[in-house]
């Protein structure tokens, strides 16, 4: 626990962790806590920053202070925050929202789901381990229902 802090506002904060934010190229910012990077440039570095302290089994209060300029940002609780991301939705703007997360698939079974459609489709053939695009127009041996 650090001590107390004093906030523009008059609010005291007692974080249990200090981190730095350090801009990175245009609207991404690196989390730093000491000399490990945290977080690698990243459009939600405070969100993302909580994510990562929660896998790892911290709790508590982060303060994240700018390293360019030393002013105070954000103070969030490291549990909460892990489940919350910055999300822009067309028109709406930028909002705290819950994580979505998308189910992830290893890239070959992509791939292989992707090449077997084509197969399905008849916009793919293999001939002797070579798979070739096929086009009627460009395709002597398609038919063109002409037959």
């Amino acid at each position: 626990m650090h001590p107390p802090i004093l906030l523009v506002g008059g609010r005291t904060v007692e974080p249990d962790l200090i981190a730095t934010l350090k801009k990175d190229g245009a609207r991404r910012w690196s989390v730093w806590l000491g000399d490990e990077q945290l977080v690698p440039p990243h459009r939600d570095p405070e969100h993302a920053a909580a994510r990562v302290l929660h896998e790892r089994g911290e709790f508590g209060t982060i303060l994240f202070v700018h390293a360019d300029t030393g002013s105070l940002g954000v103070v969030l609780d490291i549990e909460r925050a892990a489940g919350r991301m910055v999300s822009e939705r067309s028109g709406d703007g930028l909002r705290v929202t819950p994580v979505t997360t998308f189910p992830e698939k290893a890239p070959q079974e992509t791939e292989d789901a992707a090449v077997t459609q084509l197969h399905e489709f008849g916009v793919l053939r293999e001939t002797e381990g070579t798979v070739t695009p096929v086009h009627p127009v460009f395709d002597e041996n398609c038919s063109d229902g002409s037959d």
